[in-house]
């Protein structure tokens, strides 16, 4: 079933087996030349193996350290292996058609979910400390192989041998044994107070062990790439740039474990012109100046909250930031031509705001919340979600003037912030579990319609989602709900 903020490692599949602690993403954007270069780092919790398998694609991948020490990696682009591509010749009727491109889209996935950027955390060089051992060693392998040569045997260092090794009479030979056994037994005495002393330190150290492993096996990886004139995942459209929150598109613009198992909190910087504004997941923790480049500024963003790669987005552009009026932690964002019909649209958008925070008695979970209203034309996805942050068409904005899109745009706000606690913050364990999270995010947004819009108009589009069930069923669809009841309401 759901779980929250649950962290898992993919036995032999994204990660192998490995689990991300952290990321951390930090990239320069030139918005003239589409160009995004940077890096990304990752704390990981490796596992008996040294590898680390991750996702990356249409990007290109100059360098990768482990510890601040290079090494060695394999990286193969999904495009390279498109092989299995269906005859489109022998498509004769819609129902064939229909299965040939659910057969592509299926196999595409299955292809995307396997990992394609294979980093080896072995040292390529010893480190000195194991090289002084193998010299040590060989010298002494060395001299013990000329000693035989000679027919001398190697010298042996005991205890007893050192000892007895320099007396010259048997009188001393006894007078040093006597002194050798009540050595022995002090020792004896020495051993066992150390034994006691031991056992009650033992239960420390067991408990030790296990975290002295485990910070052997933690590893950062260092990786440095380039995206030039990116296709999908991140999208240039004239002077605003932004991220879509598509199933598996988080690798086509940041390398990441990108499976919703793996779950990590995110420290993100982005350098832009000081003509744009950078807008990512999290709080904003401050704004600077580049020391290089006068003319760049870099915007710092932190996310505590483990959240999947998927769901981080980022938007930059000439935008305007219109803060909420109404003490919630909330901005509101659109482009200039925008602002107007924004600042009319989000008036009552307090209103679902703080019905969920009453309702679950709990604060909103992600840090501040910034919704983004970008053209149509520029949008790729209706409403496109991320880590405290939504990107929407601003065809649902409106100006005063108009009444029948009111209630249509205050219910997909409503919506979109229910997707924060269920869906974002509140996972799936398994694909199977989705529509749960779905319909709990369905009932906080119906809980919002009853309270502020009315029952009736709760009823109403109940009513409209049962017709549209029933047609489907009707048309040959399986289905969806078994009917207790003729009375749906």
């Amino acid at each position: 079933m759901a779980k929250a903020r649950k962290q898992k490692g993919d036995g032999g599949g994204a990660g192998a087996g490995a689990t991300v602690l952290h990321q951390k993403l930090c990239l320069s954007i030139d918005m003239e030349n589409q160009l995004i270069y940077g890096y990304t780092e990752i704390k990981v919790l490796l596992a008996e193996n040294d590898t680390f398998a991750l996702h990356a694609d249409n990007m290109t991948i100059r360098s990768i350290l482990v510890d601040g020490e290079t090494v060695e990696f394999d990286y193969s682009p999904h495009w390279k292996n498109e092989s299995d591509q269906p005859n489109w010749s022998s498509i004769s009727c819609l129902k064939t058609a229909a299965d040939a491109a659910c057969s592509t889209y299926t196999s595409s996935l299955n292809r995307e979910a396997t990992p394609n950027l294979i980093v080896s955390s072995e040292r390529s060089v010893k480190s000195m400390t194991e090289q002084q051992l193998d010299e040590n060693s060989e010298k002494h392998e060395e001299n013990s192989g000329r000693l035989e040569e000679h027919g001398a045997k190697p010298v042996q260092t005991s205890y007893d041998q050192i000892l007895n090794g320099c007396n010259g009479s048997a009188v001393e030979e006894g007078i040093e044994n006597s002194a050798v056994e009540e050595g022995k037994e002090k020792e004896k005495e020495k051993e066992k107070e150390k034994e006691e002393e031991n056992g009650n330190e033992k239960s420390k150290e067991n408990g030790n062990e296990s975290e002295n492993e485990k910070v052997k096996n933690i590893k950062l990886f260092h990786i440095d790439y380039i995206l030039e004139k990116a296709e999908t995942g991140i999208h240039f459209v004239g002077n605003v740039m932004h991220s879509s929150s598509q199933i598996r598109r988080a690798h086509c613009w940041f390398p990441c474990v990108d499976s919703s198992t793996q779950r990590c909190p995110f420290d993100l910087e982005f350098t832009v012109s000081t003509d744009f504004i950078a807008v990512s997941n999290g709080d904003l923790l401050y704004q600077v100046l580049s020391k290089e480049d006068p003319s760049k500024k870099t915007y710092v963003y932190k996310l505590n909250t483990p959240v999947s790669a998927q769901w981080i987005s980022l938007v930059v552009g000439p935008l305007e930031v219109l803060p909420d009026q109404n003490d919630i932690n909330v901005s509101h964002i659109c482009l200039s031509p925008a602002l107007a019909k924004l600042q009319n649209t989000i008036a009552c958008f307090h209103d679902a705001y703080r019905c969920y925070e009453d309702y679950l008695a709990a604060p909103f979970p992600l840090g501040l919340y910034k919704q983004i209203f970008l053209p149509s034309e520029m949008t790729v996805l209706p409403a496109s979600l991320g880590a405290s942050t939504c990107i929407f068409s601003s065809d649902i904005l409106h100006d005063e003037k108009v009444i029948d899109q009111i209630i249509g745009t205050r219910i997909k706000l409503a919506y979109a912030l229910a997707k924060q606690w269920f869906g974002i913050y509140t996972s799936a364990e398994e694909p199977n579990d989705e529509w749960l999270l779905d319909g709990l995010a369905g009932f906080l947004t119906e809980l919002f319609i009853k309270r502020y819009l009315g029952n009736n108009e709760a009823r109403y589009r109940r009513f409209k989602e049962s017709c549209v069930s029933l047609s489907y069923r009707e048309n040959g669809g399986r289905a969806l709900y078994k009917a207790t009841s003729p009375n749906l309401m």
